[in-house]
């Protein structure tokens, strides 16, 4: 029957075109990033090694040739632990006895290493040219 065609209800389809295929082939930019990283870091070590004197160098060298080995038993480098040293206000803010800068905690903590203040060659050291520190005895074994 003609009626029964007219009735009939309208439907439409909604096709979503899909473009790009979804997220695919992106390990190759991490692969990238960290080769390009290391290449930086490449070429900022040639330029290191391009800027420093044969002195520097040399420097350098016998600050990470291992010299000796530390004696100790305690694992501390001769730095005694569990002591108490010098005292502050009741706040904890203010020392009251046996004050020291950070230069002498810098130059107790380098002459455990073995090291001299005034022959390391540091960028921005303005602070150790006024005064390199004074090594803490009551601190070392």
């Amino acid at each position: 029957s003609p009626m029964a065609n007219d009735e009939r209800p309208i439907l439409i389809k909604k096709v979503k075109k899909v473009s790009g295929g979804g997220h695919h082939g992106g390990a190759w930019k991490v692969a990238y990033a960290d080769f390009v990283t290391a290449m930086m870091a490449f070429f900022l070590l040639m330029w290191l090694i391009n800027t420093t004197s044969p002195e520097q160098k040399r420097g350098i060298a016998e600050y990470f040739a291992p010299a000796t080995v530390s004696d100790s038993n305690s694992g501390a480098g001769g730095i005694r632990g569990g002591t108490v040293h010098g005292a502050t206000d009741e706040i904890g803010f203010h020392a009251t006895e046996d004050r020291h800068y950070v230069t002498d905690i810098h130059a107790t903590i380098l002459h455990q290493l073995g090291l001299d203040s005034r022959r390391l060659e540091v960028p921005g050291r303005k602070r150790l040219d006024i005064d390199h520190g004074t090594l803490i005895r009551g601190m070392v074994s």
